[in-house]
């Protein structure tokens, strides 16, 4: 993975709030070098706290959960991978919907 690569693929995670320590596992995992992801983790990270939600992102006081009903099947599709529910790529964007709120509850 180049490091364009890499840094998307940090930007998409955490705007998918996957945790930190699971990006580092994943770009491990594809041999980018460990203290490398660290420090761009960690910039994005710090750089996503100063900046507002963007549209469509716009995070629910209550929950923390952003709204879901927006996203599209692909993404609702990536965010089943994150949360290892079973049987996503066989689902309607309605079952994906339906088994992504559930599991984050």
């Amino acid at each position: 993975m180049v490091p364009e690569e890499a840094e998307r693929a940090i930007a998409r995670l955490l705007e998918a709030r996957v945790s930190p320590s699971r990006i580092e596992t994943y770009l491990r995992a594809r041999n980018v070098p460990g203290d490398w992801a660290t420090r761009h983790i960690e910039r994005q990270v710090a750089e996503s706290r100063e900046r507002p939600p963007r549209d469509g992102a716009a995070r629910n006081a209550d929950t923390g959960s952003s709204d879901l009903g927006s996203l599209t099947k692909r993404e609702l599709q990536g965010r089943a991978s994150e949360l290892d529910i079973y049987g996503r790529s066989n689902m309607t964007k309605a079952q994906l919907l339906d088994a992504v709120r559930t599991a984050k509850r």
